[in-house]
């Protein structure tokens, strides 16, 4: 009788914890795909929204086109006075002023979103696949390493006591055994 400390047994042992977290993972992955439909629904814009958005749409349109008349204006203005540079004076600005200010109003770049459970599920399963591998390879070392030292075990001798108890008995009530409990 194989003790429940063998190398194959314990990985037999393993293989069916890793059974149970996959029923896990997939419950976790059906959980994670109703959350992010929950956030994608949430995320959607409603018709009230979209309606609030055009009447803001509106109202930004018509101040951009108070703004550009208001531009005409100035410069109709101006137009006979030479216009001052943006640095305040005469010349151009200088180019390293012209590259900062370009450089400075270019938007943030946006931080990576994070991973989907799709992409996840797919890199956990890439990991299962290699722990799978890895334990195929050491179930085949260990037996490589355990059958030149297996040797078979010998019969079982049966207890001469054992052997007289059961053959008075017409139906064991218990298995016979050696030893003074017999």
């Amino acid at each position: 009788m194989p003790e429940t400390t063998e190398p194959i047994v314990l990985i037999t042992e393993l293989e069916d914890l890793d059974a149970h977290e996959d029923r896990i993972f997939g419950e976790l992955l059906r959980r994670g795909a109703q959350l992010e439909e929950y956030e994608r629904r949430r995320r959607m814009v409603t018709v009230a929204e979209l309606h609030a958005l055009k009447e803001g749409l509106q109202s930004l349109d018509s101040a951009i086109s108070a703004l550009q008349q208001g531009v005409e204006r100035a410069e109709a203005a101006s137009a006979a006075a030479p216009a001052p540079k943006a640095n305040g004076s005469a010349s151009p600005p200088p180019a390293s002023d012209v590259a900062q200010s370009q450089t400075a109003t270019a938007p943030p770049p946006e931080p990576p979103s994070p991973p989907t459970f799709d992409e996840l599920a797919a890199r956990i399963r890439a990991h299962d696949e290699e722990a799978g591998q890895l334990r195929s390879m050491l179930r085949e070392r260990f037996a490589a390493l355990e059958q030149p030292w297996q040797t078979p075990a010998p019969p079982a001798r049966p207890c001469p006591r054992a052997a007289a108890a059961a053959s008075r008995r017409s139906e064991p009530t218990r298995k016979p055994g050696c030893g003074r409990f017999a």
